[in-house]
């Protein structure tokens, strides 16, 4: 509307944000306005973090779960949603701690009561300390004691089993855009 932008421009407003807003358009925004009183605009616009929609990534999916008929319903879930996706997938707990070493996911989806040693949360909580790869919880448990510790490991999702594949979808999208845009401000802020 451009009785908006001139009265925008008239009171000094300098970003003007429009609905539908892509959070790529807000973040952008935020890192300018952030960057405009550490820097200049031209390093501000180089170091702007350009991301598309995951489906046309090439992304690396760890599935951590001990019942095979849920690996293989969120692998097809995964790789309908994620043409592009590799996915590495195991029952065993101490298996997702050296399947994560070798092939460096980009997103692990863990369940969280596994058969062996270690839980989902024990395996989250030594991946979180090695690296900071985003985990999304898919389990059949929501009673306090376990969402508390789970959120110890502070995840990037928690869905709650059965669960759909948009349900899904939506939550591997926004932990890795998530994941993206936290590497970008340490690499904006060192």
């Amino acid at each position: 509307n451009e009785t908006v932008i001139v009265q925008c421009k008239e009171n000094g407003v300098k970003y003007i944000l429009q609905k539908p807003l892509r959070l790529t358009q807000l973040y952008n925004t935020i890192t300018k306005i952030k960057a405009k009183t550490e820097c200049d605009v031209e390093t501000v616009e180089q170091k702007t973090l350009e991301y598309n929609s995951i489906s046309n990534q090439k992304i690396k999916v760890l599935i951590v779960d001990d019942n095979q008929m849920n690996i293989n319903l969120a692998s097809s879930l995964v790789k309908i949603n994620l043409p592009n996706a590799e996915v590495f997938e195991t029952k065993m707990g101490t298996e997702a701690c050296r399947l994560y070493l070798k092939y460096n996911p980009d997103l692990v989806l863990m369940d969280i009561m596994l058969n062996g040693p270690m839980d989902g949360i024990e395996i989250a909580s030594k991946i979180k300390r090695t690296k900071e790869i985003p985990v999304i919880y898919l389990t059949a448990y929501s009673d306090e004691a376990t969402i508390n510790r789970a959120k110890t490991t502070e995840p990037f999702g928690y869905l709650i089993k059965p669960f759909n594949s948009r349900d899904l979808y939506i939550s591997v999208e926004m932990a890795i855009y998530k994941s993206q845009v936290q590497k970008h401000i340490r690499v904006v802020e060192s």
